[in-house]
């Protein structure tokens, strides 16, 4: 959770008076080991070459819906796709072709 949400949450439970003083120590208490490491969104550019691909060949996976595309944080236009949608593709795909176009997947 991102410091200014747990903020802000910590804010609203303590104005909310049915929650105990325990309760909210629990329901803040979070183990940070266990937590998901946050998913990047990556460019087109650093997608593609991580495949060894042009950034056209994605964006034909995206038709395909091999892979999603995702707004890049920050930006109103820019778009990229998500780091573990990449990874686990690049993971299965390993040298096989993506959806028959007789293009390998993994990068050369």
């Amino acid at each position: 959770m991102q410091s200014h949400t747990r903020a802000a949450v910590e804010a609203i439970l303590k104005s909310d008076s049915t929650v105990s003083a325990e309760e909210r120590k629990r329901l803040l208490a979070t183990d940070d080991k266990h937590a998901a490491p946050p998913d990047r969104v990556i460019s087109r550019t650093e997608a593609a070459k991580r495949f060894g691909r042009c950034a056209r060949s994605l964006d034909n996976w995206v038709k395909r819906g091999l892979l999603k595309k995702w707004h890049l944080p920050g930006m109103e236009r820019a778009t990229g796709f998500r780091e573990s949608e990449i990874i686990a593709l690049l993971q299965a795909g390993g040298g096989q072709t993506a959806a028959g176009d007789g293009h390998s997947l993994a990068a050369a």
